[in-house]
């Protein structure tokens, strides 16, 4: 009954977060498990961020997704956005805004 209280892309969405999680072991060569302690979401965030590169609202999805297969695997839910987190995420977002100062820049050139 659970499943159907989600619908299918949030799923989807879910099962690409966890692949996230399996290819950010495989890259990073760390082992990220369940439940997430404080420096795995720092260390899958920042793999999201940089190597992925990723927007900061889909890691924010992938985030929220991390959430949902800790309930699914009958695990308590860690905190999965502390503070350093959300700041970077935050920080990510502003620059997500931020216009292409390579694009900007050349305007000036002579």
């Amino acid at each position: 009954m659970a499943n159907h209280s989600l619908a299918k892309g949030t799923w989807s969405t879910y099962k690409t977060a966890y692949k996230h999680i399996e290819t950010c072991n495989r890259e990073t060569g760390r082992r990220i498990s369940f439940p997430m302690s404080t420096e795995d979401v720092l260390l899958f965030t920042s793999w999201l961020l940089t190597i992925r590169e990723v927007k900061a609202t889909t890691a924010e999805s992938y985030l929220s997704a991390l959430r949902q297969i800790h309930l699914v695997k009958g695990l308590v839910v860690p905190a999965l956005r502390p503070d350093i987190v959300k700041t970077i995420l935050t920080g990510a977002k502003h620059q997500d805004r931020a216009p292409n100062l390579k694009h900007t820049f050349g305007i000036y050139k002579n």
